[in-house]
């Protein structure tokens, strides 16, 4: 007895039918369901090709996981859970610099822009090292210069003190003196 082939429109994902890779099987021209149920759709049509970077895709295109995409209700005024959701306006899309382009050509694009990022980050790095160490130097200097005023001020103090007790000295030499003068003339 030979064993009985699974048929092609199981519905399971890993279905020789719906890879085309079965053991010696050949691929079924019926339609499989999608994996989350939105429709059948051939197996032999190959999914519309979209381009990797923002090159406009069909506008018969199925939507998200296989649905093909309702009409929105007129404006029903439902909100909530089970209220059937509407559509958003489609956004204009922006012509891209990278459409039609192989990937090798954006990928080595990409690489000089990133090589030419590093390089300016790096000479910019290494600018901001000089000022840092420039930054250092001077706090360095500025400290020097902080500890000499404080010496020369504590100096200043210690001369300003010597000259007050030498000026005491002094007016007291000078009393001294009026007073001998003062008894020398009589």
């Amino acid at each position: 007895t030979a064993p009985a082939a699974a048929p092609a429109s199981s519905g399971s994902f890993f279905s020789a039918a719906a890879s085309g890779a079965g053991l010696g099987s050949q691929p079924a021209a019926a339609p499989t369901p999608s994996l989350f149920g939105g429709g059948a759709t051939p197996a032999a049509t190959p999914a519309p090709a979209a381009s990797l970077f923002g090159a406009p895709t069909p506008a018969a295109s199925a939507g998200l996981f296989g649905a093909t995409p309702t009409a929105a209700p007129a404006a029903s005024g439902t909100v909530g859970f089970g209220a059937a959701p509407t559509a958003a306006p489609a956004a204009p899309t922006l012509p891209s610099r990278m459409s039609h382009k192989k990937l090798v050509d954006i990928m080595d694009e990409l690489r000089l822009r990133l090589g030419d990022q590093v390089n300016l980050f790096t000479e910019q790095a290494v600018q901001v090292d000089r000022w840092d160490r420039q930054l250092l130097e001077q706090r360095d200097r500025a400290l020097q210069l902080r500890d000499v005023c404080a010496r020369l001020k504590q100096g200043t103090a210690s001369l300003n003190a010597e000259l007050e007790s030498i000026l005491q000295r002094q007016d007291e030499m000078h009393s001294a003196l009026s007073e001998l003068e003062s008894k020398v003339e009589t």
